[in-house]
């Protein structure tokens, strides 16, 4: 049971990723969103948060369960303050990785070089810094509670 939850806390998070990129994108650009950017950004916004955001979150979470050296000791704080911070901070690579292998075509070799010039210098990364950062801390902060739990 302790599973599903969690599996519907990530699934959750990817959901509300998505209303952000919406919500930016209309918010911003005053556009909406058109049927093959929806499956673009649903497929390679949905395989980035598989691939690169999700096990990012998930060694995070790793970490904090390490002895208390690792977190002096002030686990609580860690867990409300610091991990949703990372979470959302961890953005620049399921970014990287959606703009650049999906809507730019890099290949997969090439793509580490290009991930970071995709973030920084495109203004269509502003959606997905939405989508990435909402969805670390719905994520983040759904882990907590369930860390109390």
């Amino acid at each position: 049971m302790r599973y599903f939850v969690k599996v519907v806390v990530a699934v959750l998070a990817y959901f509300v990723g998505l209303g952000a990129y919406v919500g930016v994108l209309r918010a911003v650009w005053h556009e909406k969103i058109t049927g093959g950017e929806a499956e673009a950004v649903i497929f390679w916004g949905g395989l980035a948060y598989l691939l690169v955001a999700i096990p990012l979150y998930l060694l995070a979470f790793w970490m904090i369960k390490l002895p208390r050296p690792f977190v002096f000791g002030f686990r609580r704080l860690f867990l409300l303050f610091i991990f949703p911070a990372t979470a959302v901070l961890v953005i620049i690579l399921p970014t990287g990785f959606a703009l650049c292998a999906g809507f730019f075509g890099v290949s997969l070799l090439a793509l580490p070089n290009a991930m970071f010039e995709c973030v920084f210098a495109y203004p269509e990364a502003i959606p997905f810094y939405a989508f990435f950062g909402a969805s670390g801390l719905c994520f983040s902060l759904g882990w907590f509670f369930l860390s109390r739990a």
